[in-house]
């Protein structure tokens, strides 16, 4: 029986609700026919700061997330939890579905110009999900220009603290500090300060809600099209 839902019906897996309303702006924005479900889960962003989590362990976690997605009828899985690399990586191994991690097509898009790149986060769990990342691509592509990632202190509490200005200042400012000439914003939670990282640094940070739904888009919304 023919599913019900288009292939650009994409589950959005997520740690964070501060991730889910940039990723649906950019939907709104760069793919409107798109149909989005939302899945959830606050505590994975919790458990992986902990250093002494023991519980089960997050690949499994997001398996569980990722199958429950697929029983949606969705035509791709896009985690916009950013800390979680590797365990995405081997869900994605095990899955009849595209899965994609939510900063792969934003490190694609920064690292192809050739020139000097600095991703921004706030959460310091990133780093190592993005240094695995850089070094996939590294490999894949000899010769892949120097990418420094630099965690901007304070951010990340004064958006639990409900002070999004504060949020968006202290990013700013780190933009403007930074030498190389690609800006890029390394967590979902974080694009609601790209004007003022445009406005601090001078030059317009790559987003990785932006890239990747036009991946998205270019990869599904080719499933839809149907020769004249």
């Amino acid at each position: 029986m023919e599913s019900a839902f288009p292939a650009s019906r994409v589950a959005l897996i997520s740690a964070m609700t501060d991730s889910l309303a940039p990723i649906k702006a950019a939907f709104a924005e760069h793919w409107p026919e798109a149909h989005l479900a939302s899945v959830v889960d606050e505590s994975l962003e919790t458990d992986r700061a902990r250093g002494d989590y023991a519980g089960p362990s997050f690949e499994a976690r997001l398996r569980a997330l990722a199958e429950y997605a697929a029983s949606l009828e969705v035509g791709a899985v896009l985690f916009t939890c950013s800390a979680f690399a590797g365990e995405i990586g081997a869900v994605r191994a095990a899955s009849a579905l595209p899965v994609r991690r939510p900063d792969e097509a934003l490190l694609a898009r920064a690292t192809e110009r050739g020139e000097p790149v600095c991703i921004l986060i706030t959460f310091e769990p990133t780093r190592r999900a993005l240094d695995l990342q850089l070094d996939e691509l590294r490999r894949a592509r000899p010769g892949l220009p120097p990418v420094r990632v630099e965690v901007v202190p304070g951010a990340l509490a004064a958006l639990r603290a409900g002070k999004g200005d504060r949020h968006d200042e202290l990013i700013a400012a780190r933009a403007a500090a930074a030498s190389e000439p690609t800006l890029a914003l390394g967590q979902y939670s974080m694009t609601r300060a790209a004007a003022a990282v445009a406005a601090r640094a001078g030059r317009a940070p790559l987003s990785g809600p932006a890239c990747a739904v036009a991946e998205l888009r270019a990869t599904l919304g080719a499933r839809t099209r149907r020769p004249a």
